[in-house]
């Protein structure tokens, strides 16, 4: 039938699902430019934006008619349209014969545009920019040039077969069940043709009971077509039938008039009927019923209405508020048990309840007796009996579930246990026309095995079950719903009482504005008091979702939901989005409430709902039904948002292998791709065939021997490469960046556990860079996409509050069971190599950090900023580490960009789950704060005032998110279900709660985070952990053509300029004595250039290790034509006045050497890299040895004063 005009009452959820997308689908025109936009924006959330931010931004932009690209400085807050006009001004001398409206920007190297009636401080590319102090890049592009490839068209709204579109994106259920309705149509043919000849036979025939054989034989394969299916209506059927063959004797059946087309009418020809004939033919249409009605159930089960039989119009309806007495359930029989199950259970037993939500309702275990296993046409179990609840049917709420667990029991050793099979979760209620179930059903149950251990027993996701029948693996268990009556014996609510004193009340409330999200541990008594006095408290803090979680009951007989929804509609201002967020939990089941939680959530930016895809996608779990609003709410913003369907995309992809949730999310997959438009979907095509070319290597690359990793990486990537043969696809981490090529020289692989591998793609937009990737497979990518998502929730909150900590973040994109994709920052190192190029025990040094930095940062001021950048982004992550609990943060897991920003990579440890070594703890610090970092903070090895200047960064950040803790803990716990193996349950919920201390006092905060910082730099196991580590990676160090071309001190390769002038001469002039923090030498080296007729002098500063790294690599390129520069071995002390004589007299005789008699060798790159000025070269040097301490008595003191309980309390937070 046409799904325009689908009947709701008898329509399947599945049928109403595609009804839904039909609808939504034809809501959305290709018209309409506003949510069709082919095209990719980024827009920041109005309401992160700081209003009183002043910064300025370098933008350089190209256009047709530039030659060069201008670039000039203006203030973020400037409109697009202002910025338009003066790219315009300077590209066009008649700015009269063209108009702002007609053009817009485009960021170079990306396909993502700046929308009009926007400013730049509104993009998330532009902040980008400006934390790297980069330039903003933009092309000037005609709006008839934007490239709106994606957008949907003429020809897909013209689609009139949604419904079969959707089905064919489904697969299954179009394809397969067809052709299984088939076979069993051509089995029930059978039968009736085998049951027309036994009727035929007279009753003396000898080949009587051969016929009535043959006719059971089509039952047996009937019954097998149906899973082994065999009800206790067959056998009663066949019994009757074999007694009426065997004993020829007439059997009283009561006829049944209304039987259907498909009923046996025995053929009335010459004879007339013998009470033979009657008793045989009143069991054949017993039997035939029988067969048709477990036709009918099966097709049910495949949540398809077109079965073999029309489906029975509803029974006349009555409310269930009516209806007084207690809930019962017929528990019939189980089939399709696998076949081990015979031998190794003596009895099986089922166990009931109901839910709501994540709240029992049934006190008592409704649960059948003990029962073995029985055989007829196959071996089943039958209970055949009626379990009751202590719950009225009129109590039970809309959204009630029914779970049901099978046991088998296990004798050994004279002991008798109960094991857990299986279980399966049953909506009672229809949602659409709000029918309680009434009639007989058939599911598919799931095995205890696909539950993860921590979650057995406490698992509280709705599932319909039905799905899984299709798993021939998973046992059938037919249930009857009871028509239900009007008992006498009614069931009294508990009444709790209330306090009524205002003292008490202050109390309750005090403790309730203290509790945070799912981790609320109120008392029944105290719900009662916050419920009760409800309006009260609705202006004092207390959120909407501890309101709602102190419901008393949802039972629809009580005044109690009724409240509620009112609450709901009163509630003075929207919630907060965070706050809408946690009334989709699995503890809010109620329809309305989520209905709430969706309507306001519809006003949300789409970079909003792009931050908190993950938690909506694993929301839907939580739904009860397919056509949800949560479900409607994600398709329609996916048809609206380029970047939404996208995420969207590879969201449902990675969750549809889940064992428990994948039917769900295959529906709203095919949903998508039946809505977004034929361009999109081809887009998506083309990114999986490329992702499963991608896994391909990277397995190959694993299981390859190491010395042949790098080739089997290369010649793989080669012939992916000459496949692509230059078409552009789409990068899956960002729609925005579109490829066309791979760029195998630059791609590598990781030497870690997993063998990750970096592709570096070739950017198909004009002047685009290179696109770095890494493919992971084995690791469990949704961890480190949830950890990312969480930190740029911190750096959201600091910036909020005016605190930007520079924080560095990246893309995370799961594709599958652990594997995914990562985003590659740039320009950054580990710091395993930053302190490997110091030897073995550069994890002991202090100065590593800070000469790195000071290499990619040569002028004072470059390095200043550096060094701010390094600091803020160090207390951002030693604060979001903390709270999350990071792990396994070895130097090979933390890395510093060129410009000082410092993050954490590989977040496969987190919530406080640390890698043991026996029973030892790997991370033994809080977090990591070492002294070489702690050296580039204080800006040498002695305290100094920026170091008290970081710690109240620190705690002025930990503080902020104190004061939101219920936001992360929200986003924790709606990814409690989505299978990471280190967020499973509560406690790990607990962990983050302890950490943030959300019931402290700001002051008992900051003196407790102050404590963990001193606790961390104090921490030797830190430093040792990092050496530990470059041991295990001593195996993968080798001379690397790159290391042997440069210095480790200098950022870049310097050569020989004419305008510089030559170097003529290097001379060591004398010699400085310094500490860091022990005493070294450092020579001064004056270097003389010629310039045409003049000369000029400069000094540098260089150390003795640093000569003999230049001595060393300049061995590489000239092995046989340097003198020897070994140093005579020295016994003692090294760092002493003597000894550094002795090698300034050496160095003066290489020198001399190098620029008399190899002046080929005294005109490379390298030697002219080495007496290229540095930072440390323009610094004067003002302290040489420790200076005595200042007698003057000065500083600052940080208090803070508070006067509660009738005293003044003075807390001392710090001094400097």
């Amino acid at each position: 039938s046409s799904v325009t005009e689908l009947n709701v009452d008898s329509a399947t959820d599945l049928e109403r699902f595609a009804h839904m997308v039909a609808q939504l689908r034809a809501g959305f025109t290709h018209l309409d430019q506003l949510c069709n936009p082919g095209h990719v924006f980024f827009v920041i959330p109005i309401d992160r934006q700081q209003e009183d931010d002043d910064s300025t931004v370098r933008v350089s932009i190209s256009a047709d008619g530039i030659t060069q690209p201008v670039t000039f400085e203006c203030d973020i807050n400037s409109s697009v349209e202002h910025i338009v006009s003066q790219a315009l001004c300077i590209a066009y001398e008649d700015i009269s014969l063209v108009s702002t409206d007609d053009y817009a920007f485009k960021i170079i190297g990306r396909q993502e545009y700046l929308l009009s009636k926007t400013h730049l401080g509104m993009y998330h590319y532009v902040r980008e920019c400006i934390k790297f102090e980069q330039d903003v890049t933009l092309e000037l592009v005609h709006k008839t040039n934007i490239d709106h490839s994606l957008r949907r068209t003429h020809d897909d709204d013209n689609k009139q077969t949604v419904m079969k579109e959707f089905l064919s994106e489904l697969g299954k259920p179009s394809t397969v069940l067809s052709s299984n309705r088939d076979d069993i149509q051509i089995l029930l043919d059978a039968f009736y043709k085998e049951a027309e000849k036994l009727l035929d036979l007279e009753p003396g025939e000898a080949v009587l009971t051969q016929q009535c054989d043959r006719l059971m034989q089509t039952v047996k394969a009937t019954c097998c077509s149906f899973g082994y299916l065999e009800t206790l209506g067959i056998t009663d059927a066949a019994k009757t039938l074999w007694g009426g063959v065997l004993q020829r004797k007439p059997t009283s059946s009561k006829q049944d008039d209304g039987l259907g087309d498909h009923y046996i009418t025995p053929k009335q020809e010459n004879k007339e009927d013998s009470p033979h004939v009657h008793c045989v033919r009143a069991a054949l249409e017993q039997l035939t019923s029988v067969l048709l009605d477990i036709s009918q159930l099966y097709f049910d089960a495949y949540s398809l209405s077109n079965s073999l039989n029309a489906t029975p119009p509803p029974k006349d309806k009555i409310k269930s508020t009516q209806v007084k007495d207690l809930y019962s359930v017929h528990i019939m029989s189980l089939h399709r048990f696998p076949k081990p199950w015979e031998t190794q259970f003596e009895d099986f037993h089922i166990i009931c309840h109901l839910y709501h939500g994540e709240e029992k309702l049934s006190s008592n275990n409704a649960s059948t007796k003990p029962t073995s296993i029985n055989k007829s046409f196959y071996p089943r179990v039958v209970w055949d009996t009626w379990v009751e609840f202590d719950i009225r049917v009129c109590d039970l709420p809309l959204e009630t579930t029914l779970r049901v667990y099978l046991h088998g029991t296990v004798s050994s050793d004279d002991k008798v246990t109960s094991r857990p099979l299986c279980w399966l979760n049953i909506p009672l209620f229809d949602h659409r026309s709000r029918v309680l179930r009434y009639e007989s059903c058939v599911f598919g149950m799931h095995s205890m095995s696909k539950l993860r251990p921590k979650t057995r027993g406490a698992f509280h996701g709705p599932l319909i079950c039905s799905d899984d029948i299709t798993n021939i693996d998973n046992p059938i268990l037919l249930l009857q719903f009871a028509e239900e009556k009007n008992p006498t014996t009614p069931v009294k609510w508990q009444n709790l009482e209330s306090l009524q004193q205002p003292d008490a009340l202050q109390k309750v409330l005090g403790h309730a504005k203290l509790t945070v999200g799912p981790l609320c541990n109120l008392s029944p008594t105290e719900k009662a008091v916050l419920w009760n006095h409800r309006l009260n408290f609705i202006h004092t803090g207390v959120g909407l979702p501890l309101l709602l979680r102190c419901v008393p009951t949802w039972s629809p007989s009580s005044p109690h939901p009724k409240a509620a929804y009112q609450l709901l509609s009163s509630w003075p201002q929207r919630p907060q989005p965070e706050e809408s967020l946690a009334l989709l939990s699995g503890q809010f089941p109620d329809t309305r409430v989520r209905t709430a939680a969706i309507r306001w959530l519809e006003a949300a930016e789409d970079m909003d709902i792009v931050s908190w895809l993950s938690q909506l996608v694993q929301a839907l779990r939580q739904e009860q039904h397919h056509d949800s609003p949560l479900a409607r709410l994600l398709l329609r913003r996916a048809l609206g948002s380029v970047r939404i369907a996208h995420k969207l995309f590879w969201l449902l992809r990675e969750n549809k292998t889940d064992e428990l949730f994948g039917p769900r999310y295959k529906i709203i997959n095919a949903a998508l791709l039946t809505t977004c438009g034929s361009a999109l979907k081809k887009e998506f095509d083309k990114e999986v065939y490329f992702l499963k070319k991608v896994h391909r290597v990277a397995e190959s690359v694993k299981e390859a021997k190491d010395s042949i990793k790098q080739s089997t990486l290369t010649d793989e990537l080669s012939k992916i490469s000459s496949r692509i043969g230059g078409h552009k696809f789409r990068v899956p981490t960002n729609p925005a960046l579109i490829a066309n090529g791979i760029n195998v020289k630059n791609s590598s692989y990781f030497n870690s556990n997993a063998i990750p591998i970096k592709i570096s793609f070739m950017n198909s937009c004009k002047n685009g860079g290179e696109i770095n990737i890494m493919y992971k497979v084995g690791d469990d990518i949704r961890q480190d996409a949830l950890t990312m998502q969480l930190i740029r929730v911190m750096e959201n909150m600091w910036l909020a509050e005016g605190l930007d900590l520079r924080i560095v973040t990246f893309d995370c994109l799961p594709t599958g069971l652990n594997q995914g994709l990562v985003e590659l920052i740039g320009e950054s190192k580990t710091l395993r190599e930053i302190q490997s190029s110091y030897g073995l025990t550069g994890a002991f040094k202090d100065r590593p950090i800070a000469e790195w930095l000071e290499k990619y940062n040569p002028t004072g001021i470059s390095y200043e900023k550096a060094v701010e950048n390094f600091t803020l982004s160090c207390a951002g992550y030693c604060v979001a580490t903390y709270v999350l609990g990071i792990c396994d943060r070895h130097n090979d897991n933390i890395m510093l960009r060129s410009s000082g920003h410092l993050f954490h990579i590989d977040f496969a440890r987190f919530l406080g789950h640390a890698q043991m070594f026996g029973n030892i703890k790997r991370d033994r610090a809080p977090f990591v704060l070492t002294s070489d970092m702690a050296y580039v903070i204080n800006g040498g090895d002695r305290p100094s005032s920026q170091f008290q200047d970081f710690v109240d960064v620190c705690c002025r950040a930990f503080n902020i998110v104190r004061s939101q803790s219920h936001v992360i803990i929200n986003l924790l716990s709606l990814m409690l279900d989505c299978g990471i193996p280190e967020l499973s349950s509560k406690s790990d919920l607990k962990y983050v709660y302890d950490a943030l201390k959300p019931n402290a006092a700001e002051t008992e905060a900051t003196t407790m985070f102050t404590r963990l910082i001193e606790s961390s730099l104090s921490s030797s196991f830190t430093r040792f952990n990092f050496f530990i580590h470059n041991l295990a990676q001593l195996r993968f160090l080798s001379n690397d053509e790159d290391d042997k071309n440069t210095l480790s001190f200098a950022p870049q390769l310097q050569s020989h300029r004419d305008e510089d002038g030559t170097i003529a001469m290097a001379t060591v002039v004398g010699y400085q004595k310094r500490y860091s923090p022990g005493k070294y030498y450092m020579f001064c080296v004056k270097v003389t250039r010629e310039k045409n007729t003049t000369t000029k002098d400069s000094y540098v500063f260089r150390t003795f290790s640093e000569f003999e790294e230049l001595h060393r690599k300049l061995s590489f390129v000239y092995p046989s034509k340097l003198p020897s520069f070994s140093d005579s071995v020295v016994v003692g002390r090294s760092q002493v006045k003597q000894v550094a004589e002795r090698r300034k007299i050496k160095l003066n005789s290489y020198l001399s050497f190098l620029f008399k008699s190899q002046k080929t060798i005294a005109m490379h790159d390298l030697v002219y890299t080495f007496f290229h000025p540095i930072l440390r070269d323009e610094e004067k040097v003002t302290k040489t040895v420790p200076k005595s301490p200042d007698l003057t008595v000065g500083g600052e003191i940080k208090v803070s004063l508070h006067y509660k309980n009738n005293a003044l309390w003075c807390w001392v937070m710090s001094t400097k």
